[in-house]
């Protein structure tokens, strides 16, 4: 969590859709960091650890799945369900 407000982490190669849902969150008083790419979305997950993570399942060189379970492994905090 980023000060005290629900974290999310949204990953999509669309800048588009990125901005759209980045600002939906804020709307909803969440602190939102994105992604555009694997490389920056495991940079971001070895440095925070989020409430909700949305990904864009179909990812360059890594697939969703693969990349789910790296951002898992680097905080522990995460549910065995994730």
């Amino acid at each position: 969590m980023i000060a005290n407000k629900t974290a999310v982490l949204y990953v999509d190669d669309n800048p588009k859709s990125r901005r759209l849902l980045a600002t939906v969150f804020r709307i909803r008083g969440c602190q939102v960091v994105t992604a555009a790419d694997r490389v920056e979305t495991l940079r971001h997950s070895r440095r925070l650890c989020f409430d909700l993570v949305l990904l864009d399942y179909h990812l360059l060189a890594l697939s969703g799945s693969e990349v789910a379970q790296k951002i898992k492994s680097f905080c522990h905090s995460y549910r065995d369900d994730f």
